[in-house]
């Protein structure tokens, strides 16, 4: 049960404080897509988060409408698609990151992350590929987040 104090704390919290859930994220593994066609990926992907993202927009509305706290951000993040993607031309990242943007905006979410290397470890050539696509896919995409991994203590910081 809750106490008078709890529920005045709560009630300040929204009022005074402005009390928001920052992101709601979902987490999908892409690597049961891979394929050497860049239709076939595209078309695997775009099915699989849209098989569990798509009902995201309204379990988080239905949330907002139960307890009060609006949610600021709705979030897809993606396995790395690095490996993903290494059989491929650069111009399928782009499509790829295209068909991404494209599926974060149906589904409802805010960002869409997964555009990721992981180098820490040594430069892959999938890697590589990665990482000279994000000009081209940063500008033409509006829900895409990149990021590369460089670093970690477990493989080592070498500086």
């Amino acid at each position: 049960m809750l106490s008078s104090e709890d529920i005045l704390t709560t009630v300040s919290m929204l009022q005074n404080e402005h009390l928001d859930v920052r992101a709601v994220t979902l987490g999908i593994d892409l690597f049961s897509c891979a394929d050497r066609d860049p239709e076939t990926l595209c078309r695997l992907a775009r099915e699989k988060i849209l098989r569990h993202a798509g009902g995201i927009q309204e379990a988080c509305q239905r949330a907002v409408e139960r307890y009060g706290i609006p949610i600021v951000n709705r979030r897809i993040a993606l396995s790395p698609v690095a490996p993903l993607l290494a059989e491929h031309e650069p111009e399928t990242l782009l499509r790829f990151a295209r068909m991404l943007d494209a599926v974060a905006e149906e589904a409802g979410v805010d960002f869409i992350g997964g555009w990721t290397a992981h180098v820490q470890k040594g430069m892959t050539l999938a890697s590589r590929t990665l990482i000279e696509s994000l000009p081209d896919v940063l500008s033409e995409t509006t829900h895409l987040c990149a990021s590369v991994n460089a670093a970690s203590s477990h493989a080592g910081i070498n500086m």
